[in-house]
Protein backbone atom coordinates (compact mmCIF):
# COMPACT_ATOMS: atom_id res chain seq x y z
CA UNK A 1 0.00 0.00 0.00
CA UNK A 2 2.82 2.51 0.76
CA UNK A 3 4.41 1.44 -2.59
CA UNK A 4 1.44 2.32 -4.33
CA UNK A 5 1.13 5.93 -2.49
CA UNK A 6 4.51 6.86 -3.68
CA UNK A 7 4.05 6.07 -7.09
CA UNK A 8 1.01 7.96 -7.09
CA UNK A 9 3.19 10.63 -5.09
CA UNK A 10 5.83 10.76 -7.74
CA UNK A 11 3.23 10.66 -10.50
CA UNK A 12 1.46 13.64 -9.61
CA UNK A 13 4.30 15.48 -8.62
CA UNK A 14 5.88 14.97 -11.95
CA UNK A 15 2.80 16.82 -13.57
CA UNK A 16 2.94 20.10 -11.52
CA UNK A 17 4.49 23.20 -12.40
CA UNK A 18 6.60 25.77 -10.89
CA UNK A 19 5.81 28.08 -12.86
CA UNK A 20 2.54 30.79 -12.36
CA UNK A 21 2.70 31.71 -16.49
CA UNK A 22 4.34 29.75 -19.10
CA UNK A 23 8.23 30.79 -19.77
CA UNK A 24 8.30 33.10 -23.07
CA UNK A 25 10.97 32.95 -25.23
CA UNK A 26 11.33 36.93 -24.70
CA UNK A 27 14.31 37.67 -22.48
CA UNK A 28 13.96 41.53 -21.36
CA UNK A 29 17.07 43.75 -20.90
CA UNK A 30 18.43 43.51 -17.59
CA UNK A 31 19.74 46.88 -17.47
CA UNK A 32 18.61 50.46 -17.77
CA UNK A 33 19.86 52.22 -21.24
CA UNK A 34 21.94 55.87 -20.22
CA UNK A 35 19.96 58.89 -20.66
CA UNK A 36 20.27 60.59 -23.91
CA UNK A 37 21.86 63.94 -23.43
CA UNK A 38 20.86 66.92 -25.23
CA UNK A 39 23.69 67.97 -27.59
CA UNK A 40 25.64 70.85 -26.78
CA UNK A 41 25.31 74.22 -29.72
CA UNK A 42 28.90 74.13 -30.41
CA UNK A 43 31.07 77.88 -30.41
CA UNK A 44 31.09 79.01 -33.88
CA UNK A 45 33.60 81.90 -33.01
CA UNK A 46 32.08 84.85 -35.11
CA UNK A 47 31.11 87.96 -33.46
CA UNK A 48 27.34 87.55 -34.42
CA UNK A 49 25.46 85.54 -31.08
CA UNK A 50 22.03 84.50 -32.25
CA UNK A 51 21.14 84.60 -28.25
CA UNK A 52 22.27 87.76 -27.61
CA UNK A 53 19.86 90.08 -29.54
CA UNK A 54 18.77 93.68 -27.86
CA UNK A 55 16.25 95.38 -29.23
CA UNK A 56 17.64 99.59 -30.28
CA UNK A 57 15.15 101.25 -27.61
CA UNK A 58 15.76 99.21 -24.47
CA UNK A 59 18.25 99.85 -21.04
CA UNK A 60 21.16 97.41 -20.75
CA UNK A 61 19.80 96.01 -17.62
CA UNK A 62 21.47 92.41 -16.60
CA UNK A 63 18.49 89.20 -17.84
CA UNK A 64 20.64 87.48 -19.15
CA UNK A 65 22.30 84.21 -17.61
CA UNK A 66 26.32 85.10 -17.12
CA UNK A 67 25.60 88.61 -17.66
CA UNK A 68 27.65 90.99 -15.20
CA UNK A 69 26.44 92.76 -12.19
CA UNK A 70 27.90 95.72 -10.62
CA UNK A 71 26.46 96.50 -7.03
CA UNK A 72 27.27 99.88 -5.22
CA UNK A 73 27.62 99.50 -1.17
CA UNK A 74 26.94 102.87 -0.29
Amino acid sequence: MKAIALVLVLLLSGCASIYSTPPTSVHQPMSARPEMRPQAVPATGGIYQPGGLRPLFEDRRARNVGDIITINLV
